[in-house]
């Protein structure tokens, strides 16, 4: 993210009581939006807000009135239902086997990590 050469990325980390919580990476998008391209952390509501607080104060001062992310996982669906001001987006997800795998639970979305860094989209 650091060294792409046309787009400016905002990369960040959560630290938490002197321990390291994960990192996410924002991304204006024309200046209408904002997107949480890229996010790792622990499931812990306070790195999950942490993240979201953090976007909205960024998206404020930038007069930016759209904050976009694609979740992850069911945790963080659960601390975004209590947050009545995010509404959170999902995307569709496809797997073609090529050949017959023996990754176990290759099919099962909870096993992937996809996030918009992850989409020559964005």
């Amino acid at each position: 993210f650091l060294m792409h050469p046309h787009i400016k990325y905002s990369c960040h980390k959560i630290i938490k009581n002197n321990k390291f919580c994960g990192y996410f990476v924002l991304k204006k998008f024309d200046g209408l939006k904002c997107h949480i391209v890229d996010y790792l952390l622990y499931d812990n509501d306070d790195c999950y807000n942490a993240m979201i607080d953090f976007s909205k104060i960024f998206c404020k001062k930038s007069n930016i009135k759209n904050l976009t992310i694609w979740k992850k996982n069911e945790y963080f669906q659960d601390v975004l239902k209590l947050k009545s001001d995010v509404i959170p987006s999902n995307t569709f997800f496809v797997i073609k086997m090529l050949n017959k795998s023996n990754i176990p639970n290759i099919s099962n979305y909870e096993n992937w990590h996809i996030s918009m860094a992850d989409s020559d989209v964005f």
